[in-house]
C-alpha cells in the first residue's frame, strides 16, 4: 500500500495521486480475495484463526500447527494491521471495490485522453515556434544579401 498523503508532501503530483489510488484500491481488492478465499469475512477472524495455534497441545504440535500454515498467518496478521491502522472494522463488498476500481479506471483513461490531445497540441506549438524562429532568423539574412548586392 502507498501512503498517498505522505507522498504528495514529498511532492508527488496528482497522475502519482491517481495511480496511487488505483494501486491501493487494487491492494485491498486482492487482500479481500484473499481474506475471502480463506473464509474470513471481518478482521477479527485471523484472531479467532490462531485459536487453532493455541489448541494444539503440546509444543511439538503448535510448531507443526505454525509451519504449515505459516502463509496464512503472515497474511492474518499483514490484513489485521493494515485494517486496524486504517480504523476499519468490518471489510468493504468486494462489488464496492470492483466498481470504485472501474469508476478510477475510467477517470485515469478520461484524463489520458486529455493528456494526449494537449501533448500532440504542444508538438504543434513547438514546431510552429521553431518555423518562426527559422523564417525570422532567414529574413535577416535575406536583407544583408539584398543590401550587398546594391
Amino acid at each position: 500500500m502507498v501512503d498517498r498523503e505522505a507522498k504528495r508532501a514529498g511532492g508527488k503530483g496528482i497522475g502519482y495521486d491517481r495511480w496511487a489510488a488505483v494501486h491501493n484500491l487494487k491492494q485491498m481488492a486482492a487482500t479481500m480475495s484473499i481474506y475471502e478465499e480463506s473464509g474470513f469475512s471481518s478482521p477479527e477472524e485471523p484472531e479467532a484463526a490462531r485459536d487453532g495455534l493455541k489448541a494444539q497441545k503440546t509444543e511439538k504440535a503448535r510448531k507443526n500447527y505454525q509451519a504449515q500454515h505459516k502463509s496464512d498467518f503472515m497474511i492474518a496478521e499483514a490484513a489485521t494491521r493494515y485494517f486496524k491502522a486504517q480504523g476499519i472494522s468490518k471489510l468493504p463488498a468486494s462489488k464496492a471495490l470492483q466498481a470504485e476500481i472501474e469508476q478510477l479506471m475510467r477517470e485515469k483513461n478520461s484524463l489520458y485522453n486529455e493528456y494526449r490531445e494537449k501533448r500532440e497540441r504542444t508538438k504543434e506549438l513547438q514546431t510552429a515556434k521553431g518555423n518562426i524562429g527559422q523564417i525570422l532568423r532567414r529574413e535577416p539574412e535575406r536583407g544583408k544579401g539584398r543590401d550587398n548586392e546594391r
